[in-house]
């Protein structure tokens, strides 16, 4: 680089760079300036006019890496042959953990497989039998969860099409699981249906689970199904005709069970796919029905696919033999691929072929040579699918009914418990106001005879005599106005919503909401809770008790109100309101809706205040603070007017002054 950067020698380089020539460093010089850079030179370009020369300067570096290099291949090559040596001498270990490792790998695929494919591990013994749930083909679960991966979709085992099927458009589709079935004495399924319908997939499914559980694998069903194990698994699926070994496809089959017959036994599993069609008819259904009885005398368990009636009727005659079919869709003229255990299923050859191109007037034509013949068997399991398909879609409907009733009749056992629960804290809160008014009543009557006590002269004793008069008055006719409301009740239809009304059985005023029945009833609300009443049930509010007082007050003596509030004006400018004890603020009794709005505000309020008056939890304490005076003007107005609320008054000194709002309740 530095010989390079000269500038004695710009003229001389060919390119300003450099390169290597068999391991040697050398730098491009023009032929007409070949003295001027003393060196070895070691290639020349094709034309001639470039020279590769290894400065004179750069040789003995250049041996002394060229031995170095060498040294260094010389040490790789002894460290090789002692590595090599090594596992020479380690070969049987070696062999051993690669046979360990190979054994490893394959369980890690396998179980890389069956989680693919949504395997699950079956029960297995030794008696032939088969029970499995949901059942699918391998390759078909796969593919759908292939597709659900391109797709992003999150699908569960499941049931919207099979392959074959014309595929929906909303979504990938997913493989049809079935239930399969054959123990104890029954050890042979017929399995009919139209063609495309799935039987031989089924085929292919069941031979596979039992092929997985030979090699310890899951099968593609879901939990709790059994697969047991069989000693080997013999099946005739597809064409085997050959010319190589003049076979026609009969003969291949007949050669084919010629070879198993001599050695089958319980521990074998037969498939037998459209078993003997490749002949006559007639002979081929009677040769079909002899190989099978043969089967079952040799206890092999046999699934056989079919379109010969003979084979159908089989089953009735047979106690181990099963009928079942793949479903097919008249109507869309499309297979389900549903297999229904215990009914032989109809060909629908005619609607296959219309369905795959065939002309119309072709299968018009082969339908009016078929009405010529007495009814076939085809014929009269197609009807007995329909009414069954008809029977399915009424029970559906009923089962669609049933869940309604239920569900309606949850709801109104809900509805039932929660008024139980509405009227029984509204029985404890009007409980706790009767009690509260006793022991206030209590009180006041105390304190006249108290005063009654310690007067000394006959006329201090003679006024209090007749403000404990006044007083019984006042409480006695207070009752006797409230049982006498419920005398004369109120002309609903005269009323507005909105306007307060008297309740005589609960005591309490409430808001009339609603008129119902043409005046006969209405709905009002007491406090947050809303019912209907009988007209007669309750009683007219005039204006004058919007104080939230009951109408029983103005009926006492004006002179005996007066002393009334004469006295308790007296005692209140000594020791303060009665009604409102002071209240330590506490996480159960404290309720802050500072930075709400109004309307906010007196939601939480009217929550806070049912919640206090359920656990009969009184005072409470409100905090709004001052801010405009909107919050607590609004909160204090509402309080007037709220059937929680027995008295309230602003915090003292320890509570939070005017910021806070103490609220006595009806407990």
């Amino acid at each position: 680089e530095r010989l390079l950067r000269s500038s004695k020698l710009s003229a001389v380089f060919q390119d300003h760079l450099y390169t290597l020539r068999g391991r040697r460093y050398v730098l491009p010089v023009k032929a007409d300036f070949r003295g001027q850079l003393p060196g070895i030179v070691h290639d020349v370009s094709a034309s001639g006019a470039t020279l590769f020369v290894e400065p004179q300067a750069l040789v003995e570096d250049t041996n002394s890496l060229t031995m170095a290099v060498r040294q260094l291949e010389v040490e790789v090559d002894r460290i090789l042959r002692e590595l090599s040596l090594a596992v020479g001498e380690a070969a049987p270990h070696l062999r051993d953990n690669l046979d360990w490792i190979a054994k490893v790998d394959l369980l890690n695929a396998q179980a890389a497989l069956s989680e693919a494919y949504q395997g699950t591990a079956p029960r297995v013994e030794r008696q032939g039998a088969l029970h499995l749930k949901g059942l699918a083909h391998p390759l078909m679960l796969l593919e759908e969860a292939r597709l659900h991966v391109a797709t992003g979709a999150v699908s569960a085992a499941g049931t919207v099409s099979a392959a074959g099927a014309d595929a929906p458009s909303e979504g990938p589709p997913r493989a049809v699981r079935n239930d399969l079935r054959l123990e104890g004495e029954l050890r042979c399924m017929v399995v009919s249906g139209a063609n495309t319908g799935g039987k031989t997939v089924l085929l292919k499914s069941v031979g596979l689970c039992a092929l997985l559980v030979r090699h310890g694998m899951h099968v593609p069903a879901l939990a709790g199904s059994r697969c047991d194990l069989f000693e080997a698994v013999c099946a005739d699926i597809g064409d085997r005709q050959s010319l190589e070994t003049s076979l026609s496809t009969f003969s291949a089959q007949i050669r084919l069970l010629a070879s198993w017959l001599p050695d089958v036994g319980p521990q074998h599993l037969v498939l037998l796919d459209e078993m003997l069609t490749g002949t006559e008819p007639a002979q081929g259904a009677a040769l079909a029905v002899a190989v099978l009885e043969a089967l079952l005398e040799r206890g092999a368990t046999t699934l056989v696919t079919t379109h010969f009636g003979e084979l159908k009727e089989l089953a009735a005659r047979h106690a181990g033999i099963l009928n079942a079919s793949m479903a097919f869709d008249p109507e869309q003229l499309r297979p389900t691929y549903r297999l229904q255990v215990g009914l032989p299923g109809a060909s629908y050859a005619l609607h296959i072929a219309r369905r795959y191109g065939l002309p119309d007037e072709l299968a018009r034509q082969a339908e009016a040579a078929l009405a010529d013949r007495p009814a076939a068997l085809d014929s009269l399991l197609v009807t007995y699918q329909e009414q069954q398909r008809r029977l399915e879609r009424v029970e559906s409907q009923l089962d669609r009914r049933d869940a309604q009733l239920r569900k309606r009749e949850a709801a109104l056992a809900q509805g039932e418990r929660s008024l139980a629960d509405r009227e029984r804290q509204v029985r404890q809160r009007e409980r706790g106001q009767v009690s509260a008014e006793l022991r206030v009543a209590r009180r006041r009557i105390g304190e006249v005879i108290g005063s009654l006590q310690r007067a000394n002269s006959l006329p201090i004793a003679g006024k209090l005599s007749q403000r404990l008069g006044e007083l019984e008055n006042e409480l006695t006719g207070r009752e006797t106005s409230r049982s006498g409301a419920t005398g004369q009740p109120p002309q609903l239809t005269a009323m507005e919503p909105g306007a307060a009304v008297w309740l005589p059985s609960l005591l309490r005023r409430a808001v009339l909401e609603a008129v119902l029945d043409d005046g006969r009833r209405a709905r009002v609300r007491l406090g947050s809770l809303s019912m209907e009443m009988a007209r007669e049930d309750l009683a007219p509010l005039h204006a004058a008790e919007e104080n939230g007082r009951p109408a029983a007050r103005r009926g006492t003596p004006a002179r005996g109100r007066a002393a009334a509030t004469e006295h308790t004006t007296a005692q209140a400018s000594q020791a303060g309101p009665p009604e409102v004890p002071f209240a330590v603020a506490g996480e159960e009794n404290t309720l802050d809706l500072r930075g709400l709005r109004l309307d906010e505000a007196l939601e939480q309020a009217e929550r806070f205040f049912d919640l206090c008056t359920v656990k009969h939890i009184s005072p409470v304490l409100v905090i709004h603070g001052h801010g405009t005076g909107r919050l607590k003007a609004g909160l204090r107005e509402n309080l007037r007017r709220n059937p929680y609320v027995s008295a309230f008054r602003a915090g003292e000194r320890g509570e939070g002054r005017d910021g806070v709002t103490v609220v006595a309740l009806n407990l």
